[in-house]
């Protein structure tokens, strides 16, 4: 017998999954028999009748009579205590579903509601075992991307045929992840490789066995043979023309220019239009000012494409704009004759503008003319977007003069 109280939290049975089914029953049972036994009361559910054994059973005392002495009714009070707790153990990591069609009433005891449980889930589910095993023999590796959920696949097939008390043999293992690789590209090639390094394997092992040596491990062959298709399919990405980048990369929403382009009608060479970039038509068949067919589509992409002009042109005019209001300065030239002269804002970005976000508090500009102060001393590490770190040369300030609207000149 125990002499503290056994309950969920000092039992330490938060590792165990609750039981929902035959699926996962005999993990359930073997964790479950494992934290009684450590506590000390697994004669409450199961036990040997020899009270000199390693795990007695403990059978449910008669109720005394009510004359008898005070320790024979503690003893007997005590029990009953002691197999509540267990009962409330048990039933604790069960699920919703399995706690429903349990009977653990007031004077049900611990061993009626394991039987309980025994009796409805011991008998492993046939159904669920074939399963199991006709999605392991029927898994192809379609993505060598995923070779990590391919692999992951198997171990967890694994682990459950373990769970039902089956067999999943290394062989059997070697044989559905060999032949799930795809026909093309160098895969057969690859297989019969793993084909070849599987057999070799089994010689030296007959051969060790021949000669009294002790053979290499069951799991050897399964590891070499997983390794090495992890490192192909690592090989075959780094290779990829196609390379995805992770988020959070700075060219996570890149598009490649040199992606095939469809072929159309009014794009029969399948190239990019010179004209306005776009790709579904070629200069000979734009419609844009300076195409070939400039002015000729239908009479709503000529009125929409009259709409963006008319917009842009009305968008370069200058406009009134108030202090709090500015955001960015476009700088496109300074002119060193004249130092007072404003800097010019406009909507066309040059090759050689530099474009200032006002709020920011530290700017990257790569001309030593530009700086008022300037010293190498004033270096450090600067964090791009993609979390790459880069090493300025120097620091110092800048005085640049704005001039918007019609306002004077502000020096920022």
């Amino acid at each position: 017998m125990i002499s503290t109280k056994v309950t969920p939290a000092n039992a330490k049975v938060d590792h165990i999954v609750n039981l929902k089914g035959t699926s996962n029953f005999i993990a359930w049972r073997d964790n479950m028999q494992n934290i009684l036994k450590d506590c000390g009361v697994y004669g409450h559910i199961e036990g040997s009748e020899n009270r000199t054994a390693k795990y007695p059973v403990f059978p449910k005392p008669n109720k005394p009579a009510v004359d008898v002495f005070d320790n024979i009714i503690a003893v007997y009070c005590k029990w009953w205590s002691d197999d509540n707790s267990i009962k409330i153990l048990i039933t604790w990591k069960v699920s919703a579903l399995v706690k429903s069609n349990l009977n653990i009433g007031q004077d049900i005891t611990a061993r009626i509601v394991w039987n309980q449980i025994l009796t409805r889930y011991a008998c492993v589910n046939i159904n669920a075992k074939f399963a199991i095993k006709e999605k392991l023999a029927s898994m192809k590796l379609k993505d060598y991307t995923k070779i990590e959920k391919y692999l992951g696949e198997f171990r967890m097939g694994k682990e459950q045929l373990k769970d039902m008390g089956v067999n999943y043999p290394k062989s059997d293992i070697i044989h559905h992840i060999i032949y799930s690789l795809p026909f093309t590209d160098a895969w057969p090639n690859f297989k019969q490789l793993m084909i070849q390094l599987y057999q070799d394997t089994l010689d030296r092992n007959k051969m060790a066995k021949d000669e009294g040596r002790t053979p290499f491990a069951p799991n050897t062959a399964l590891e070499r043979i997983t390794s090495c298709l992890t490192i192909e399919c690592q090989c075959l990405e780094a290779e990829s023309t196609g390379k995805r980048h992770p988020p959070g990369s700075e060219y996570s929403n890149f598009l490649n220019d040199n992606r095939p382009i469809a072929k159309y009608a009014n794009n029969p060479n399948g190239v990019r239009c010179t004209n306005c970039k776009n790709w579904s038509h070629d200069k000979d068949h734009c419609w844009a000012k300076g195409g070939g067919m400039e002015g000729q589509g239908p009479a709503y992409h000529v009125a929409v494409a009259a709409k963006r002009t008319e917009m842009a042109s009305v968008a370069m005019e200058s406009t009134s704009l108030d202090s709090s209001e500015i955001s960015c300065v476009l700088m496109e030239e300074i002119n060193d004759s004249a130092p007072n002269t404003p800097l010019t804002t406009t909507t066309s970005l040059l090759s050689t503008s530099i474009l200032l976000d006002l709020g920011a508090t530290l700017y990257i500009i790569k001309s030593r003319a530009l700086f008022h102060t300037y010293s190498e001393a004033d270096t450090q590490n600067i964090t791009t977007a993609n979390l790459r770190t880069l090493r300025t040369q120097g620091g110092g300030t800048c005085i640049i003069n704005v001039m918007y609207s019609i306002k004077e000149n502000q020096s920022i």
